[in-house]
């Protein structure tokens, strides 16, 4: 049989990275899904506000978040149009809005950050459902 060897730990990281970036896309693909669903149209991703305003619209109500998660939504949406529209690559506009990202560079996940876009959907969804 075939053995998969690592060499050294900076492949292990690579891996993780690729697998969490992979279900990042996942996570974006089924939140949009499923906000679509649940608003009968397709969400405005531009930004946290246009999101929101646009599931507003289409449901009637604001969804209720907490100020964290509003803020984290505002980072998801940076995160999300880089990855749908620059194949998640940090522009200029993506590293003002977020100076954490390096403009020019790929952007990453791990495992924590991944789990909580995992939970900030899950809330996301609900207050949208409800």
């Amino acid at each position: 049989g075939i053995m998969v060897r690592f060499d050294d730990w900076s492949q292990i990281e690579r891996i993780e990275r690729e697998i969490a970036d992979a279900f990042f896309v996942r996570i974006k693909g089924l939140l949009e899904a499923l906000l679509s669903e649940l608003c009968g149209d397709e969400p405005n991703w531009k930004t946290a506000e246009h999101l929101l305003e646009s599931i507003s619209k289409s449901t009637g109500r604001a969804p209720k978040l907490s100020s964290e998660d509003n803020a984290q939504l505002s980072k998801f949406c940076v995160i999300r149009n880089k990855i749908a529209h620059c194949d998640g690559r940090v522009d200029f506009k993506a590293h003002e809005k977020l100076p954490e990202l390096k403009e020019g560079t790929d952007i990453w996940h791990n495992r924590h950050t991944v789990r909580n876009w995992f939970d900030l959907a899950s809330r996301l969804v609900e207050a949208v459902g409800h």
